[in-house]
């Protein structure tokens, strides 16, 4: 990464993030936060509505929708001791080992 980059995550990522924060946890109108979770995130994300356990029209606010909880049997975890378990969806996009002190975060 170059230097420039660098310093511009280091100065805008800080109040980038509070930012986007501060406006998720807003109760919206409930029309403006519905159009956002179903244009954003059902539509665009292709989230499954399948999944949660409360109705879509529940949520008040974006973050209360990002922070669902899903129906009590759709992510089993794994009994296996070597398994690898994490408390949010995802995929490991890439991993290595940590070469003079640093890592590769994402």
């Amino acid at each position: 990464m170059s230097r420039f980059l660098e310093l511009l995550l280091l100065v805008f990522a800080h109040p980038l993030s509070w930012v986007t924060g501060f406006f998720a946890r807003l109760p919206g109108p409930h029309f403006l936060v519905q159009a956002v979770i179903h244009f954003y995130f059902v539509r665009y994300k292709k989230a499954d509505l399948t999944e949660i356990e409360k109705p879509v029209s529940s949520y008040r606010s974006v973050l209360d929708f990002f922070t669902r909880r899903l129906k009590p049997v759709m992510r089993p975890i794994a009994p296996e001791p070597y398994y690898v378990i994490s408390t949010a969806d995802g995929r490991i996009s890439s991993f290595g080992p940590i070469v003079k002190g640093k890592l590769f975060q994402a």
